[in-house]
């Protein structure tokens, strides 16, 4: 029988057993969401490929063939600050109206979402933040 703990015990092996698979390939492949039943399951493989030591995700392309460089003033993987840390933009989620902007925290290691008013602001391309 198929439950969660199998499935984690499964998804431990097989992110190990892709990475390499990857790395091989010069791609990064990780696990997705699963799906189970009594007797089968269904796991996704995402993968991405690696641009000058940054890992191109759908987000990623998404900020390129969007342009929003040309929105926010920032190219993609370029860093910035924020309340004294430092972030750096991976990315556009194209369904988010009110937090599109997705940038890692380089401190922290999280990910977060911005505004798009808050990142022009923030370089200076509109009002001042407050």
């Amino acid at each position: 029988m198929i439950d969660r703990q199998l499935l984690r015990i499964l998804r431990d092996s097989i992110d190990k057993a892709i990475a390499d698979l990857g790395e091989e390939h010069g791609v990064i492949l990780e696990t997705g969401n699963a799906t189970f039943s009594d007797n089968n399951f269904t796991l996704k493989i995402e993968g991405s490929q690696m641009v000058g030591g940054n890992v191109m995700t759908k987000e990623a392309v998404a900020y390129r063939t969007y342009r929003m460089h040309e929105q926010t003033g920032l190219e993609l993987f370029e860093e910035f600050p924020y309340n004294r840390m430092r972030f750096k933009v991976t990315g556009y989620k194209t369904r988010a109206k009110k937090r599109p902007i997705v940038c890692h925290n380089l401190d922290t290691g999280a990910d977060h979402v911005f505004p798009t008013s808050l990142v022009k602001r923030l370089v200076g391309m509109g009002d001042a933040v407050e």
